[in-house]
């Protein structure tokens, strides 16, 4: 395996920051294509520092906590940090990039190639010491792709662009999910049971559910692109929801205990929601 790091924000941040930022880079793009970990506008990233430890073994802890410390000091930081976390006593740090529009579009669009440990590559990279460690079943996690601007998925931006409008609250910011690979398939299997236009209302209707749009007790969205365009049985469900109702999940009273019986595998067939190590 090899770590990689961008030559510009190595040449701006050090070596040392621009291997972390490549790290988070590459959670923050997956779990935004997803729609996953978005809260108070930005697409987040959890992580331990033990984890993180473990991830760059070249590195102590100590180490690992001067590099995020000098990455989220400040105003002008390049990241900044939050807790989203579902129990009180978990103290696990989330982490987002301060200006998502600087650092996310560094992403190549050449090739769409995956490194070996299943990363994406980034634009100028060189290759530092290989990492002898693996994230936890990092092998089976599907990596997330971005498109090359120009192809023939037209269609399926439009769509996107749509569904973008449709979960901001203001018309003027739309969310800045990404056309990847995945989703465009996603989209264009649809296409083969629904009409752009039926796809397009689909996302309407689900924009109206605020408990789907994170008003939740685990405050965790049900309403980015992969969830909703995932199956046909998804679209066909919101499609034809009224406005105004929702379509939340029901839950059974069991003792003091409640049972989420419609929730099968967080709604998306992962068994802690995140779907991979990070979050």
């Amino acid at each position: 395996m090899e770590h990689t790091f961008n030559v510009e924000e190595a040449t701006t941040f050090g070596l040392d920051a621009a291997v972390i930022i490549r790290h988070f880079r590459f959670w923050i793009i997956k779990n935004r294509a997803d729609g996953t970990n978005c809260f108070d506008g930005r697409t987040w990233s959890f992580i331990t520092l033990k984890k993180l430890t473990e991830i760059f073994p070249y590195y102590t802890k100590r180490q690992i906590e001067r590099i995020l410390k000098r990455l989220t000091d400040g105003d002008e930081s390049v990241l900044v940090t939050g807790n989203y976390n579902k129990m009180p006593f978990d103290r696990t740090t989330w982490y987002a990039f301060r200006d998502e529009k600087s650092f996310l579009p560094r992403v190549t669009e050449r090739g769409n190639q995956s490194s070996p440990n299943g990363e994406l590559s980034v634009h100028r990279t060189v290759t530092t010491i290989p990492d002898i460690s693996r994230q936890k079943d990092i092998s089976r996690q599907k990596t997330s792709t971005p498109l090359p601007p120009k192809g023939g998925d037209g269609d399926a931006q439009e769509i996107l662009n749509h569904h973008c409008k449709a979960m901001s609250d203001d018309p003027e910011k739309p969310r800045d999910w990404i056309l990847t690979a995945d989703l465009a398939r996603k989209i264009n299997t649809r296409l083969k049971t629904f009409t752009k236009q039926q796809l397009m209302q689909a996302a309407t209707n689900l924009s109206r559910d605020q408990w789907h749009r994170g008003e939740n007790p685990d405050r965790k969205e049900y309403c980015g692109p992969m969830w909703l365009y995932s199956t046909d049985g998804k679209v066909s469900e919101w499609l034809n929801t009224k406005p105004g109702k929702s379509n939340k999940p029901q839950f059974l009273q069991v003792g003091d205990e409640y049972d989420n019986i419609a929730k099968v595998v967080n709604q998306d067939g992962d068994d802690d929601g995140d779907g991979n190590p990070n979050g």
